[in-house]
């Protein structure tokens, strides 16, 4: 199938019956649909004001583990207490005990 150029498409646009072209996704070039990572700010940093304290960061253990992102723990949270706690959110989603 061959592709329209630019003043043949808004031709077609006007008169529109059907697409011309179906995306297609591939892990490659060529593809017509990209994904992107959600990934927070490394400016997010929760837990450092009082009403914050026992509020740990909400994000994917893997983003931790991987460590595309870093929490700057704050001075609560260091507490050996609090040492496992990417693990405890793991096992809270799969509904087992730490």
């Amino acid at each position: 199938m061959e592709s329209l150029n630019s003043i043949e498409r808004v031709k077609a646009a006007l008169n529109f019956q059907g697409p011309d072209k179906v995306p297609m996704w591939k892990f490659s070039q060529g593809s017509d649909v990209y994904t992107l990572a959600s990934l927070p700010s490394k400016s997010w940093q929760p837990g450092h004001y009082e009403n914050e304290k026992g509020l740990f960061p909400h994000v994917p253990d893997f983003l931790i583990n991987y460590k595309l992102w870093e929490w700057d723990k704050p001075e609560w949270a260091k507490d050996p207490k609090y040492m496992d706690w990417i693990n405890f959110t793991t096992a809270v989603k799969m509904k087992i005990a730490p």
